[in-house]
């Protein structure tokens, strides 16, 4: 084990083994991640208070986003997510969810939330708002929240966060996903979904009849569990978890932490417990993204090839035509070598004539009488042709 020691306040060991720089967060669409917070204190036991964490450690989370340029939806906006409107997210979008609707939860992450410009969901035990139960929020304070355009406001359960007994010997299970357990006997499914129903939408109508424009678009299932994973009756999940998605949007567990996509009225949720830290946090968004939701910039185009200039066309300042001979003095432009072919009026066939250093062209042995077309061009060093100049001659009889 290395010992750090300081030297003019760095570390020794971080000067020789520097941290390697976080990997940087894919920009990605069609694809949501949701968080979810309970309590917001300092924790001296985390075995007993697994879920809450340090309101300084929610500090440097939240900063942790802002800082990898994440941008907050609203419960509304994930809802529409969900029934497949990707357009109308923003970059990175993430969804800040908390849990049971406690007083700590919201008194540390407001101010937080507020200096980043970020915004996030309570999901609300309401028997607790009714009742005014200590460390929860009550209906008037509920009331700020939802209409300060920070927070949204939703349900978590009206009395059914609790285990209820299951079975013999002190078997318990959540209240939502088990049937109740009493004087030997398990309750009917008939009674079971005569519970839940009451239970939620109680919830549902108190919420309606407190929170101004409430609508209810989630229910965070207490617990994360409406039978899905263990349950006492095998019947329980498949009713009660389309009977849930439909009274609501979507709804929200934990049980298979990963971004959430279109189309799904499950969202998964990734829990924040008392040993996550922003760079854990930070670990999971980057690991956790799906590479279908990449966005992928296209690849840079090549640099555009800048042709060489073409070289302007030659001129002709003499010509002289006898019965045989045409001489020409051709001007040609700099640095560029003359190329000229003639043939005859009529004709296909091109030949060669020679073109001297100096622009001169003297062709003989022509047939008398005869008209002969002259094509001259000049070539630049880098090989392209100009124009070409031609010239129609007729030879004397």
């Amino acid at each position: 084990m290395i010992r750090p020691v300081a030297i003019a306040g760095v570390a020794l060991a971080t000067l020789l083994f520097p941290a390697p720089a976080p990997a940087a967060i894919q920009d990605y669409a069609g694809a949501v991640p949701v968080l979810v917070y309970h309590g917001l204190h300092r924790v001296s036991d985390p075995a007993r208070d697994p879920y809450s964490i340090a309101p300084a450690e929610f500090s440097r989370q939240m900063a942790m986003l802002a800082a990898d340029g994440f941008h907050t939806i609203s419960i509304a906006q994930y809802v529409r997510f969900r029934e497949g409107n990707v357009a109308q997210l923003p970059d990175r979008p993430i969804l800040i969810t908390f849990d049971d609707g406690r007083a700590d939860s919201f008194q540390a992450a407001d101010p937080v939330l507020a200096r980043y410009g970020l915004r996030a969901t309570m999901f609300v035990i309401t028997a607790n708002a009714d009742r005014a139960e200590p460390g929860y929020l009550g209906w008037s304070q509920l009331a700020r929240m939802a209409a300060s355009g920070r927070w949204d406001v939703q349900e978590h359960a009206h009395a059914g966060h609790v285990l209820i007994p299951t079975g013999p010997h002190g078997a318990t299970g959540p209240f939502y996903a088990n049937l109740l357990y009493r004087n030997g006997v398990r309750e009917t499914f008939t009674d079971f979904k005569r519970r839940v129903t009451g239970d939620v939408l109680t919830g549902l109508r108190l919420l309606q009849s407190h929170i101004p424009g409430y609508q209810p678009f989630a229910f965070a299932v207490p617990y994360g569990s409406y039978g899905q994973v263990h349950t006492n009756y095998a019947p329980i999940p498949g009713w009660e978890g389309p009977w849930l998605w439909h009274t609501f949007n979507v709804i929200f567990i934990q049980d298979r932490p990963r971004y959430n996509t279109p189309g799904n009225p499950i969202g998964q949720r990734y829990g924040i417990h008392s040993r996550t830290t922003a760079a854990s946090l930070e670990a999971w968004l980057i690991q956790a993204l799906p590479r279908s939701a990449w966005i992928v910039p296209p690849p840079p185009k090549p640099p555009a090839v800048k042709r060489p200039a073409r070289p302007r066309r030659p001129s002709l300042r003499r010509l002289r035509v006898s019965r045989h001979r045409v001489l020409m003095v051709l001007k040609a432009p700099a640095k560029t070598r003359l190329r000229a072919s003639r043939r005859r009026a009529g004709r296909r066939h091109r030949t060669t004539v020679r073109v001297t250093p100096g622009g001169r062209v003297r062709d003989r042995r022509l047939r008398a009488g005869t008209t002969y077309i002259y094509s001259v061009v000049a070539v630049s060093r880098a090989g392209v042709r100009s124009p070409a100049l031609r010239v129609r001659v007729h030879t004397r009889a």
